[in-house]
């Protein structure tokens, strides 16, 4: 099951723009690393945060190490192996 993720970002409409569609955590985990230029050690967590009616999304928060990142419109499991 697909799930959407947008980046963490000043306004609602700027973190819109980055809305990307990812089939698993791994996947999740693996372009977060990525975009931020970490180095893959960093422990990903994907929590309720809150339902935001502006956009229709069941809004998880996604952290890494404790920083918020961006958020997904629903839960995310399945982390595997990132790289």
């Amino acid at each position: 099951m697909s799930f959407k993720y947008r980046d963490h970002r000043g306004s609602l409409a700027d973190s819109m723009e980055t809305v990307r569609e990812f089939q698993t955590g791994k996947e999740l985990a693996d372009c977060v690393h990525g975009l931020w230029g970490m180095t893959g050690e960093e422990k990903i967590e994907v929590n309720r945060f809150a339902f935001d009616k502006r956009i229709n999304w069941d809004t998880y928060i996604v952290t890494a190490d404790g920083s918020p990142v961006g958020m997904t419109d629903g839960p995310v499991e399945d982390f595997g192996e990132t790289t």
